[in-house]
């Protein structure tokens, strides 16, 4: 199997950061839908009772909460790609053994190989299309399922859960 630092991997990534387990488009579009629902009732009170300074400044609030949520939806995984410098499009290579994996890192400017116990892993979150992989809490190996040959993702699933039993999370999406 294998996994590319490229920008659908690094917005998917960031998508599991904002949402967990919950399916981003569907949290982002409810969360998009009750937004713009609740503008529009505060507007509506305002007309309807007159421009009251509390509900000014939650309205105010209400927007800028609602351009963050998708400044952090579409902008932010553009800015992590640019952000990986030199390690953008690199391709690390992993083979799933009985009690560790090994990883080939394969880059312009970065070559290497590293073997990782599955007892030392901090937790593996799943989604339909990735296996995030979290070494420590900063450091994430991503192994699309789409590439993995010579087995199948759910013997990876079961090598892995097995080592990690509450620590590996099935993601809904």
């Amino acid at each position: 199997a294998t996994g590319t630092l490229d920008f659908q991997t690094m917005r998917a990534f960031t998508h599991l950061c904002m949402f967990k387990k919950a399916n981003p488009k569907k949290k982002m579009t409810l969360y998009s839908v009750l937004c713009t629902l609740v503008i529009v009732m505060i507007v509506v009170w305002m007309l309807i009772f007159g421009a009251d300074s509390t509900m000014i400044i939650l309205l105010c609030c209400l927007g800028v909460l609602f351009l963050l949520e998708v400044f952090m939806y579409f902008k932010l995984p553009k800015i992590r790609y640019r952000s990986l410098g030199k390690m953008k499009d690199v391709t690390n290579e992993y083979t799933f053994g009985e009690d560790a994996v090994e990883i080939i890192t394969k880059g312009e400017e970065y070559d290497g190989k590293c073997t990782e116990m599955y007892s030392s892993l901090s937790k593996v979150m799943e989604t339909s299309n990735y296996f995030y992989i979290y070494q420590n809490q900063m450091q994430v190996l991503i192994v699309d399922k789409s590439t993995v040959v010579g087995g199948t993702a759910e013997e990876i699933r079961q090598k892995l859960s097995t080592y990690l039993r509450e620590n590996y999370v099935i993601c809904k999406y």
